[in-house]
C-alpha cells in the first residue's frame, strides 16, 4: 500500500509522518539473501538477511552520503529500537516473513 505524493510535489504539502520502506528482491542466483530499508526524516535504517553488516542506521541530516554506520553506537540505541520497530510493525502488517530476519524477530 502507498500514499500518493503528488501534494508533495504540486502543493507543497507536509511530508508524511509513516516512514517509506523498501524491500530489496531476492536475487535469482541468491534467494536467500533479503533486506529491508526504512526511511524516516532524518534517517535510514537497512536491515539485511544474512549479511554483514546485518543492520546499518545513517543520519541523513549529520551524514547525507551515508558514510558512518550508527548501528553499533550506543548514542543512537534508542534510534536503532525505534526504526527497528517500525520496520517490524511494517513487517507485521503486510505479513512479510523477512520479520524472522529482524533482531528480536518474532
Amino acid at each position: 500500500p502507498g500514499a500518493s505524493l503528488r501534494p508533495l510535489v504540486e502543493e507543497g504539502a507536509a511530508i508524511p509522518e509513516r516512514p517509506v520502506v523498501c524491500e530489496l528482491a531476492a536475487d535469482s542466483e541468491r534467494p536467500e539473501i533479503q533486506g529491508r530499508m526504512v526511511r524516516t526524516e532524518r534517517f535510514k535504517y537497512c536491515a539485511y538477511a544474512p549479511g554483514k553488516p546485518d543492520e546499518q542506521l545513517f543520519d541523513l541530516v549529520a551524514d547525507p552520503g551515508e558514510t558512518r554506520n550508527l548501528a553499533g553506537d550506543p548514542a543512537h540505541a534508542a534510534d536503532l529500537r525505534r526504526h527497528r520497530a517500525m520496520l517490524a510493525a511494517w513487517c507485521k502488517q503486510t505479513d512479510d516473513p523477512f520479520l524472522a530476519s529482524l533482531p528480536g524477530g518474532d
